[in-house]
């Protein structure tokens, strides 16, 4: 299909039948191997949590220091 916003044709890969956990990549003739990518119950964790503490540290009217990934903000 087209993508609205860009014109490029995109496509849409359904893992929702996908049982086996781990990492994997896809490959297209003629576009190569995609990045690879993990498939798991817990794929989102890190990101939840990246996203928590960014909306703590956003508090409004409160100072304060967080530390996410070795860095501190």
């Amino acid at each position: 299909m087209n993508s609205p916003d860009t014109a490029e044709q995109v496509y849409i890969a359904d893992f929702s039948d996908f049982t086996e956990e781990g990492t994997f990549s896809l490959y297209a003739p003629g576009s190569g191997a995609s990045a690879s990518f993990r498939i798991g119950a817990d794929v989102f964790v890190d990101a939840f949590r990246a996203n928590m503490v960014g909306l703590y540290g956003q508090r409004c009217g409160t100072s304060l220091s967080l530390q996410w990934a070795g860095d501190t903000f």
